[in-house]
């Protein structure tokens, strides 16, 4: 199946059904303030901003393990072993993130402190007009905790910001965290190039995430290498991940 890009409004992509008008404008209206000046470095709008990435890609995993449920339905003698693996991982994938938003809940709603989590905030001083909204599990023997439910999960969100482009990378307490600290440490750095592998490497782990016109023009030409290698990815959680394209 060929990935591509489409082109949409900006209201459009950045639509989530998930909550009421209501419930949406009151539950995220800190971080959403027009024309005003948000700490992307505060503890609860870290919390708050992650709470969506959390609830967005669990209304995603939903769908996708309601879609493959209908396939297994109808067309079950004649499927692939990857789609019962990609089922099977979307499930496991719930369980987590479900055990994630209801100790975020805890945190914004119930004031009980999320010990296990904690984010750090990177403002790069130019804009990147790319938006990344992603959980990311990285593959691994020590990447989930028996004892809590937990598994390690890195809440990445990437977008511009005034003029900048702000990163929120959270990291699970109590793991290594070694592909979210060796993304930190690239885009931390001065150097162009370690920046743009860093969020490359981003892209590559991420399912969601979208850019504005005038950067899809300028990187036209490699995209659909980009997207082969995304694609070919997909299922793919190892913290190395080997790709051709240079976006």
């Amino acid at each position: 199946q060929k990935v591509v890009y489409k082109l949409k409004g900006i209201n459009v992509a950045f639509s989530f059904n998930g909550y009421c008008n209501y419930h949406d404008n009151s539950i995220f209206a800190p971080i959403e303030k027009n024309n005003a000046i948000i700490d992307w470095t505060d503890r609860y709008n870290q919390f708050l901003l992650g709470y969506k990435s959390i609830c967005n890609e669990l209304f995603r995993v939903n769908v996708g393990i309601d879609t493959l449920t209908i396939i297994f339905r109808d067309t079950l003698s004649t499927l692939s072993p990857n789609i019962f693996k990609r089922k099977s991982d979307l499930e496991g994938l719930k369980l987590v993130l479900d055990r994630y938003k209801k100790r975020f809940e805890n945190y914004l709603f119930e004031q009980i402190d999320c010990n296990e989590y904690y984010f750090e905030t990177i403002i790069l001083p130019f804009q990147i007009d790319i938006c990344i909204s992603a959980s990311i599990q990285i593959d691994g023997i020590r990447k989930y905790n028996f004892n809590t439910g937990l598994r390690e999960t890195n809440i990445i969100n990437i977008f511009p910001y005034n003029g900048s482009t702000i990163i929120i990378i959270g990291y699970s307490e109590g793991f290594d965290n070694n592909w979210a600290k060796r993304i930190s440490n690239k885009l931390r750095s001065k150097d162009w190039l370690e920046i743009s592998v860093a969020i490359q490497d981003v892209l590559l782990h991420a399912e969601f995430h979208c850019m504005s016109k005038k950067l899809y023009d300028k990187i036209l030409p490699n995209i659909s290498v980009f997207l082969e290698d995304w694609y070919k990815n997909m299922t793919n959680y190892d913290m190395d991940i080997k790709y051709s394209s240079n976006i």
